[in-house]
């Protein structure tokens, strides 16, 4: 333990000072590196979007989302809805875009099927702006 009187000095004081904006400047770049990872992935990403949205004749929905997962794993209606825990029926309607989920839905199917929850919300969320009219800019 440091006595009182090693605060007097300058030298002491200013190690102090150092130290506690090291620490400071640290722990803001660690709450603003996964931004900054994310911002340029998504720049790395946009030829690569661009060409997926050309192939597919317009932006990926959930739906189609789905039933490109329960075809790649060669599931069949009925077992991919049980694995979703929802019916064959309401599985045909979200992949056929006659239905969308709710966000939380989305984030749930995300759960189950071990995939990202924020690109799950993200097509869930633009389906809903999509059907009420709004339009989003690239």
């Amino acid at each position: 333990m440091q006595n009182s009187d090693s605060l007097n000095d300058p030298g002491v004081l200013t190690d102090r000072i150092m130290e506690a904006s090291m620490v400071d400047s640290t722990s803001t770049a660690a709450i603003f590196e996964p931004t900054l990872k994310e911002s340029r992935r998504k720049k790395h990403n946009l030829p690569t979007n661009a060409f997926l949205t050309s192939v597919n004749r317009g932006a990926l929905t959930f739906g189609q989302l789905l039933a490109s997962l329960r075809r790649a794993d060669e599931a069949g209606l009925a077992h991919f809805a049980t694995t979703l825990g929802i019916s064959r029926q309401h599985l045909h309607q979200l992949e056929t875009g006659q239905k969308i989920v709710s966000p939380e839905r989305a984030a749930r199917f995300a759960r189950l099927l071990g995939q990202s929850e924020s690109f799950f919300l993200q097509l869930a969320l633009q389906d809903l702006a999509n059907e009420s009219g709004i339009i989003a800019n690239a």
